[in-house]
């Protein structure tokens, strides 16, 4: 009986695990602080600065002026590591 029970409770942290890794797994996984990104519909190159829950922070010059802004992740792709 005690192995019944302690089965259940090893199956109740493994679904824990699950859901805890797919959620941290995702935005984390797809870009990295460092990678080169451009916006699908543009063709400047942007920098990732900072990985946030949604999507990331991203660095571009325009001209001279250094600039940064918040972009969803599905609306950017890799250009490179």
């Amino acid at each position: 009986m005690a192995g019944e029970n302690l089965g259940c409770e090893e199956d109740k942290i493994i679904g824990i695990s699950r859901i805890v890794v797919n959620i941290s797994g995702g935005i984390m996984n797809k870009f990295k602080v460092g990678n080169v990104v451009q916006v699908k519909s543009s063709e400047i190159w942007m920098t990732v600065s900072e990985i946030r829950d949604v999507g990331v922070y991203c660095l571009w010059f325009d001209g001279g002026d250094l600039k940064r802004g918040f972009f969803e992740t599905d609306t950017l792709n890799l250009v490179k590591e």
